[in-house]
């Protein structure tokens, strides 16, 4: 005689299902995660080499690194002032935004370049203008004048501030010499590609949402003592001015040492 037995699962077998697939999905979001900032950090690394290649082409150009910030005179007069990011915009195939900038200012500039924001900043990612790179501004003036700068590779220079030019051809050692970093959380409220008025004199505030600073050590200025602020988990990606990018490790300081500075 048979036994009519119940075919589905009881409540504890059901139960045990569950948690194994709940051990399952918390051993397995750690790595899918994992393959997402992999995955962010590439795109990031390949902004970078876009971008390092657009300021090389700039140098090739025009003899000279761009300026961190400088201004242009408008078809109506008017002179505005813009940053390095939006002068090397023809070398990332955006001749087309330079063209509208320098006969309407930044009033019809597109909201959003992608090339320039790290797709890791959040904040950055939820603005206008964002831009998650600072060029290498060098240290303080060895004169021990700790507020102005005007001494790096990236230099400030408009119809009030004067200063020479600085080429790669300039430099030595160019595997060490930083270009740009990603900077994504100190002045996270104005860093971007636009710049809000011209500057009359080359400070630390005049600099610090669009470049970095280098420890001075003879005073001490202004000292980056550890990575700077990224949106990477452990690390900061960087380009050299010999057009490679790196991925340097939090624990690494930032000196005159590892990321060298013109001259």
């Amino acid at each position: 005689m048979k036994t009519n037995r119940p075919t589905g699962f009881t409540l504890v077998e059901l139960l045990i299902v569950i948690v194994i697939i709940g051990m399952l999905v918390g051993m397995l979001l750690p790595a899918v995660n994992m393959v997402r900032e992999n995955a962010r950090q590439t795109v990031c690394l390949n902004n970078q080499q876009n971008v390092g290649k657009a300021i090389i082409g700039y140098d090739l150009d025009k003899k000279r690194l761009p300026w961190a910030i400088s201004e242009v005179r408008l078809p109506s007069g008017t002179t505005v002032p813009y940053t390095w990011a939006l002068a090397i915009l023809p070398g990332l195939g955006r001749q087309d935004v330079w063209n509208d900038f320098a006969k309407n200012g930044v009033a019809n500039l597109p909201k959003r370049i992608d090339v320039l924001v790290c797709p890791n900043d959040l904040l950055k990612n939820s603005r206008d203008n964002a831009l998650s790179f600072g060029v290498n501004c060098g240290p303080p003036n060895d004169t021990g004048d700790k507020t102005t700068i005007n001494t790096g590779q990236f230099r400030v220079k408009n119809s009030s501030i004067t200063t020479t030019k600085v080429s790669l051809a300039d430099l030595s050692s160019t595997n060490r010499i930083a270009l740009f970093s990603e900077r994504t959380t100190t002045a996270s409220s104005q860093q971007q590609f636009t710049y809000p008025s011209s500057p009359t004199s080359v400070t630390a505030t005049v600099l610090d949402p669009i470049g970095f600073l280098l420890k001075n050590s003879t005073y001490g200025a202004m000292e980056i003592s550890a990575a700077l602020p990224s949106a990477h988990p452990g690390i900061t990606i960087m380009t050299f001015a010999d057009g490679h990018t790196e991925k340097m490790t939090n624990s690494q300081s930032f000196n005159d040492a590892n990321i060298q500075r013109y001259p």
